[in-house]
This record gives C-alpha cells, sequence and structure tokens, in this order.
C-alpha cells in the first residue's frame, strides 16, 4: 500500500547492464526499484564520477509491474572506458545501484549476429548448418528441431545460410519451453515465393496450447 509519505527509502536499485555494440555508443539498460511509500521515484543515471546526470527520469513503479528503462549514450570517444550506475529518490530519500563494470567503447558498429545477442536475445537459431535435422542455439541451450526442412539454403546476408520449409507442415520445434510467458518478442526473417504475398503471425492454439509462427 503506497500513502505517499517519505518514511523508508527506495530499495536498492540493481547494477544496471551496460554493452557497446556501436561505435561511440553505450546502451545501458536498468531495471526500476521499489519504495514501500512511494509508487513514483526519480531516476538519474550517471557516467563515471561525473556529478551531472546524464538521464533524468520519473517513473511509476510497484511490485506487480516494475518497468526496465533503457538509455543510449552517444558521442562517446571510441576505445574509451565508461562504468555508470543510476540512483532513485523519493524526494527526500535518495538510494544508488553499484557502478557497472567499465565498458570498452566501440570503434565500429558490430554485425547481426553479434548486435541480436547483445539486444537481450533468449534463444538465437542462425540456421547456419550445412545439412541435418536440428540446429544449434547460439543465445542459449534451446536446439530446434526441423521437421520437413532443409538446411544449407542461401542466406539474406553474405556468409549466411538458412532452411527451407518444403511443406505446409513443416515446422521447427525447440527442446526449452517457457512456462506462460504473455509479454515478449519474436523476430524472423521470411522468405515466401507466392506472388500474392504472405500473411504471418504469431498465435496460440486452445488445444495444446504454445505460442507458433
Amino acid at each position: 500500500m503506497f500513502d505517499g509519505g517519505n518514511t523508508t527509502a527506495p530499495t536498492r536499485p540493481l547494477t544496471p547492464s551496460a554493452t557497446s555494440i556501436k561505435a561511440g555508443q553505450v546502451k545501458i539498460v536498468y531495471k526500476t526499484t521499489l519504495d514501500k511509500d512511494d509508487e513514483t521515484l526519480t531516476y538519474k543515471l550517471y557516467r563515471n564520477n561525473q556529478t551531472t546526470p546524464i538521464q533524468t527520469l520519473d517513473v511509476r513503479s510497484t511490485f506487480w509491474i516494475q518497468p526496465t528503462e533503457t538509455f543510449v549514450d552517444t558521442g562517446l570517444t571510441p576505445g574509451s572506458q565508461v562504468a555508470y550506475r543510476v540512483e532513485a529518490s523519493d524526494g527526500t530519500n535518495t538510494v544508488v545501484s553499484f557502478w557497472t563494470p567499465y565498458v570498452t567503447v566501440a570503434t565500429q558498429d558490430a554485425d547481426y549476429p553479434t548486435t541480436v545477442v547483445a539486444d537481450g536475445a533468449n534463444y538465437f537459431w542462425k540456421l547456419n548448418e550445412s545439412s541435418g535435422t536440428t540446429a544449434a542455439d547460439t543465445a542459449g541451450g534451446n536446439t530446434l528441431t526441423l521437421t520437413g526442412s532443409t538446411l544449407g539454403q542461401a542466406g539474406i546476408l553474405p556468409g549466411t545460410t538458412s532452411a527451407t520449409l518444403n511443406t505446409a507442415t513443416s515446422k521447427m520445434t525447440g527442446s526449452v519451453s517457457d512456462v506462460g510467458p504473455q509479454t515478449f518478442s519474436v523476430e524472423a526473417w521470411i522468405k515466401t515465393t507466392t506472388k500474392a504475398g504472405a500473411h504471418h503471425r504469431i498465435w496460440r492454439p486452445t488445444i495444446r496450447p504454445k505460442w507458433q509462427l
């Protein structure tokens, strides 16, 4: 219950994560924290030992919804090292996270696979196997089993391959299930040969429910 007073301090925020995959930029991600008597807290993000925050936000957070904030720090010197911390304040009490480890600012943009993993993908199937019926997960341990599909086909990016789904019943099945995810994102590159176009969607059948593409 929130009474609007400032009798208790916010909980210390978790240490942010900081990654650099674009030249001169660092992406910082941090989760908001909780205060027993204030829903809305002021967050300030700091770089190195500077006294001026590079981001200031007022964010509402409750124990059932704790938003995650993202900030891209730009204009940095490639090859330099930076660290970040976030502080949360209810106007009276201020708590600070630990500093992130030092991050070396990228000197050039990372390739696509590196960018996908750095964005926090739980699973990532490159489909770069030349043959077979399984595809490795390069972000986690969720091996993909392919049915009615052919690996080793031309990919969209230079030096990459893909898989062709040969029939209407072709499928790709992961070896790991996530229990009841309701909020998530999925990215897939699909090429169709129909001249009329195609409609691709993610849905959840009512019988043996699982998310399908």
